[in-house]
């Protein structure tokens, strides 16, 4: 099934024009961060972060950001909207992500109560590693995991 997706989907940079439109995305999130339109412009303009897109031919479906750090990198945020889920997105971005960092560790934490996520990150090779109680505004534990480099 990937096979077939990875013709559908592409990857790639995102473009300053496109950040309103992932801030819309955030807008309607029910889950996770929200991010606005500020945040994403400065992880955009950080030289150590990329945001990566995900598109078919016609739309943008998903984006990630992730942020370099000397030991490794660290997944700040994942989006699919609602329109786009279950359709391979999430796979495409984590796995661009992992060709982008080849050779190194890459971190990402989720919420306690995320249990889908956590067995997607699982698929993907990362184990928990830790947690960080009470990290989110209301109260809820992270999750932290790692992806060390030889998994690919």
């Amino acid at each position: 099934m990937l096979k077939w997706l990875s013709r559908v989907l592409s990857t790639r940079l995102v473009r300053e024009p496109e950040l309103a439109e992932l801030a819309e995305w955030e807008a309607s999130n029910t889950l996770g961060a929200r991010w606005g339109l500020d945040q994403i412009t400065e992880e955009y303009l950080l030289q150590s972060s990329q945001i990566l897109v995900a598109e078919d031919a016609s739309s943008l479906l998903g984006y990630a950001v992730v942020r370099s750090f000397p030991d490794g990198v660290e997944l700040f945020n994942i989006l699919v909207p609602k329109h786009a889920r279950r359709r391979g997105v999430g796979t495409a971005l984590m796995q661009a992500i992992h060709e982008r960092v080849e050779g190194q560790a890459v971190w990402l934490e989720v919420r306690a109560g995320n249990e889908s996520a956590q067995r997607f990150y699982e698929g993907l090779g990362y184990e928990q590693i830790g947690v960080r109680s009470r990290y989110y505004r209301d109260g809820e534990d992270a999750v932290l995991m790692s992806r060390e480099p030889a998994m690919d």
